[in-house]
């Protein structure tokens, strides 16, 4: 992960998404959830492009047709309304394809799964977690190696006097805000 990391440093990789801390014993609505992640990643990642004055493409994961589907769709909706593109420097909606074909993208997976979601269930969920799957106490050792590294190489921007971008967690259970993944205070 070492080497990873100082591949993103070196290219000089720029990283927004979106955490979401499932509830307990409330239903979990995958689909907008999905498509209101997407719409958020895709505004941020136009600010990225008007800040650096070029176009890009949202390229994601694949999972499955019928699940993948719904997330362009969103985009489509909102690249191609009556009142304009709200998108202009995305070029088309997102695109999905398999990790195991796209570097990028298993870079993308290795920093997902082995810091991130490692940091996000000991930060966010360690007291409602009893199984060592999930949780284990040496996954803030992670957070203590990798954390500020991570908060570096966010994309953070100011949007009518508010910080925007990044990593953000949406934490309904303990109502912590997303810099709890890269440092502890």
């Amino acid at each position: 992960m070492d080497e990873i990391i100082k591949i993103l440093e070196k290219y000089e990789i720029n990283i927004i998404g979106r955490v979401w801390i499932k509830p307990i014993a409330l239903p979990f609505v995958g689909r907008s959830v999905y498509t209101s992640s997407i719409q958020k990643i895709a505004s941020w990642f136009q600010s990225f492009l008007l800040d650096k004055n070029t176009n890009g493409m949202i390229i994601a994961d694949s999972r499955d047709k019928g699940r993948n589907s719904i997330v362009p769709h969103s985009i489509f909706t909102q690249k191609y309304k009556r009142s304009g593109d709200v998108y202009h420097h995305i070029l088309e909606v997102p695109l999905f394809v398999h990790s195991d074909n796209h570097a990028v993208i298993q870079l993308t997976d290795l920093v997902v799964s082995a810091i991130v979601f490692p940091i996000s269930t000991s930060v966010y969920c360690s007291k409602y977690l009893n199984n060592s799957t999930h949780h284990n106490p040496h996954f803030l050792s992670i957070r203590e190696r990798f954390g500020e590294r991570l908060e570096i190489l966010q994309y953070r921007f100011q949007e009518s006097g508010r910080t925007c971008g990044g990593i953000t967690v949406s934490d309904p259970l303990g109502c912590k805000n997303g810099s709890k993944i890269f440092r502890h205070k």
